[in-house]
């Protein structure tokens, strides 16, 4: 395929590469569309012969349409020899409870399947869970209607990135380079086939609105809008990236502090500090009305989106709101994790650690165990905690927000603070289900870790 070549230096541009130059296995969100087809057909030259496994959610909408897709994508799977997972969602009825419209809700049952089968992948091969991404099939269409939808919100800097190559050092878009026409027309070609949604025709969807009105007029004007828009994007991804990297360190939030650093930056560590307490993204308008209020030099508080009240005066500080009364109490716990196996039965898990030489059976149980082992020359004492507020971990070269790896990865609120997250001096080394700390993994020797979740009801007598 011609388009391989290009696809293989976006991924080298991008980092997919180097993400794929360590993972062993690739889920690949599969809808029975082209574009999903062309990546799960393409996936093992794009990937270098990594294991491929497929994943399809029958959002049921459809109907017989619906099964047809799904009966596809499975004969799809079973003549290429590729794993293939499937799972229903009434996604009308999660929007209704959960107030999502029903594209958001599609949205998030769909990540919430790739990461689980992504989990189940690992499982099945014997390997490691971070050595498995999940890749989906995002185009250069795809992105100029995200760009386009973003702008008629407001948006800023991020908003005008598009869709990210890669999502957490997890997802990745190898298809953002090429064009909706571009991979139909390689498939048509080939004489591969592939099923089309018809609810694509409709126009009760804001981005079918956009594809169908919006981009045929901007096609009038430039006929290559998307691969423009896809180079603007990767242009402001880049000063985005610029701007985090030196947002990122900043934990004064001082009025002194905040008034010395450029407004792109002070912006930045204002809506991080933001999200790190609300869970949410701020809106421009907070993150403007709070920096105002900072440089007019008054104190009060600003009662903003999500229940947050920022604090302002000669310190900026953020709070969420809530009824004490119905805020359930998080679980607290710490301990230095000493070896051998400790034991926290009440929020139903263990964690184990072992010297090198000390491997002990672990018993399967209902849910998975985790295993790893980190260097022992590790610097100072490991101890364990609960997570806090504003938590980060570096791996694979990016500092990453522990609250949004949690959130994205489908953890349920009620088990985000019971997992134990592993610290040392210099921050936390590793929190399970996720990658260890860059530099802190070995894969001999060291310091074996162990974590078993079994449940609160069957706690083990301990």
């Amino acid at each position: 395929m011609q388009e391989i070549a290009r696809i293989k230096e976006y991924c080298r541009k991008s980092g997919i590469e180097s993400l794929a130059a360590s993972s062993k296995a690739i889920v690949v969100g599969l809808s029975g569309g082209a574009d999903s087809v062309y990546l799960l057909t393409a996936a093992g030259e794009i990937f270098n012969g990594a294991a491929v496994a497929a994943a399809h959610l029958d959002h049921m909408i459809r109907g017989e349409e619906a099964l047809r897709d799904r009966e596809f994508c499975r004969e799809l799977c079973n003549g290429l020899n590729i794993r293939f997972f499937e799972e229903e969602a009434d996604v009308s009825a999660i929007a209704e409870k959960e107030g999502k419209t029903t594209e958001e809700a599609g949205r998030d049952e769909r990540y919430k399947l790739f990461y689980k089968c992504r989990k189940m992948f690992a499982n099945e091969l014997g390997s490691d869970e971070n050595e498995v991404l999940i890749a989906t099939a995002h185009n250069a269409d795809d992105n100029l209607e995200t760009v386009i939808f973003n702008l008629t919100r407001g948006a800023g800097l991020r908003g005008l990135c598009g869709i990210p190559p890669v999502r957490d050092g997890v997802v990745v878009r190898p298809l953002l380079c090429l064009t909706s026409d571009e991979i139909r027309k390689s498939l048509d070609d080939r004489g591969i086939k592939y099923v089309v949604d018809s609810t694509n025709k409709e126009d009760g969807y804001t981005r079918n609105r956009i594809r169908h009105a919006v981009i045929p007029e901007l096609k009038k004007i430039n006929p290559s809008v998307q691969k423009t828009v896809h180079a603007m994007c990767y242009t402001l991804r880049e000063d985005g990236e610029f701007i985090d990297s030196a947002a990122s360190s900043v934990r004064d939030l001082s009025r002194e502090n905040l008034r010395s650093l450029p407004r792109a930056v002070a912006s930045r560590v204002i809506a991080n500090a933001y999200f790190e307490v609300a869970g949410h993204a701020a809106d421009r308008a907070s993150v403007e009305a709070i920096l105002d209020a900072v440089n007019g030099g008054c104190s009060g508080r600003l009662h903003l989106p999500h229940s947050v009240t920022a604090y302002y005066g000669d310190d900026v500080s953020f709070a969420v709101e809530r009824d004490k009364n119905s805020a359930p109490e998080k679980p607290c716990f710490s301990f230095d994790a000493t070896p051998g196996e400790h034991d926290v039965a009440r929020l139903g898990f263990s964690i184990g650690f072992y010297p090198e030489g000390v491997d002990p059976e672990c018993e399967i149980y209902k849910e998975l165990i985790y295993k790893i082992r980190i260097n022992d020359k590790i610097k100072n004492n490991l101890f364990v905690r609960r997570r806090a507020e504003g938590d980060v971990i570096f791996f694979r070269g990016h500092h990453r927000k522990l609250k949004k790896l949690l959130c994205d990865a489908g953890v349920p609120e009620d088990k985000r603070d019971a997992l134990p997250v592993v610290c040392d001096g210099d921050g936390i080394v590793w929190v399970p289900g996720f990658p260890p700390r860059d530099g802190a993994e070995v894969r001999e020797g060291g310091i074996l870790i162990t974590y078993r979740e079994y449940g609160k009801e069957d706690g083990n007598g301990k």
